[in-house]
């Protein structure tokens, strides 16, 4: 979502599901800076946090491009960059509205199945087992290690695809307005929908600057500035 994309010679390179997948150097280095209070606990803490937000992230851009797929799509990439990623795709015929907004739900929607089926994992004894069976063994540190596992993985899988679906372009939920308000208003759609994001994304950027989470402070206000830009230029 931020930061520089272009290809390095140190990009890790590999395909899923016949989609080539791209990840930049940057995406490994911003996630732990992102998670770098966790290194309080151990190294394997912060390793484990940038695998989740690596698995999360990734499933989230395969849900875009299975549903581009899907509805005959053709093209698909995937780029994991800065704290984000991006799915590509070549439309091979004119995407209706309804499929525009299929295709951007599609990545919230795949990590709400990943918290899901954590929420349905922790129903099930078996984490618990793990859990008592690591300390009664005295290792308390894996015991952490599978809590703190099910903490990053419910907060990235649920709380980053709310966020996500907040009206902010070009978060998806932007990319949703984007299709509504144009669908409406073929003409002035996108002033409408640059209009939104900019309220909302202030409003958010103010609320986590209160709550004394910087990152998440900065990102929304880089939100709010960059839908006033891209305002302005659509006025002429």
């Amino acid at each position: 979502m931020f930061g520089s994309n272009q290809p390095t010679e140190f990009d890790l390179r590999f395909s899923l599901m016949g989609i080539p997948i791209r990840v930049h150097p940057f995406f490994w280095l911003l996630t732990a800076v992102l998670g770098w209070d966790s290194m309080r606990l151990g190294p394997p803490f912060l390793i484990l946090w940038v695998v989740i937000c690596f698995v999360s992230i990734l499933v989230h851009e395969l849900g875009h491009a299975l549903v581009s797929r899907w509805l005959g799509c053709g093209g698909q990439s995937i780029e994991l960059y800065g704290m984000g990623g991006l799915a590509r795709f070549l439309p091979t015929r004119r995407l209706t509205r309804t499929h525009e907004i299929a295709i951007a739900l599609a990545g919230p929607m795949a990590g709400f199945i990943l918290w899901g089926l954590m929420r349905f994992v922790l129903g099930a004894p078996l984490l618990r087992w793990g859990t008592v069976h690591a300390i009664q063994n005295g290792n308390p540190q894996l015991s952490m290690l599978i809590e703190f596992g099910v903490l990053y993985w419910l907060h990235v899988n649920l709380w980053w695809g709310l966020l996500n679906l907040l009206p902010i372009f070009p978060l998806d939920g932007g990319q949703v307005s984007m299709a509504i308000c144009r669908s409406m208003n073929p003409l002035r759609g996108d002033l409408t929908a640059h209009k939104i994001g900019m309220v909302v994304a202030g409003i958010a950027a103010i609320y986590f600057f209160q709550q004394k989470q910087t990152y998440s402070a900065l990102l929304f206000a880089s939100l709010a500035m960059n839908n006033y830009q891209m305002l302005e230029r659509s006025r002429y």
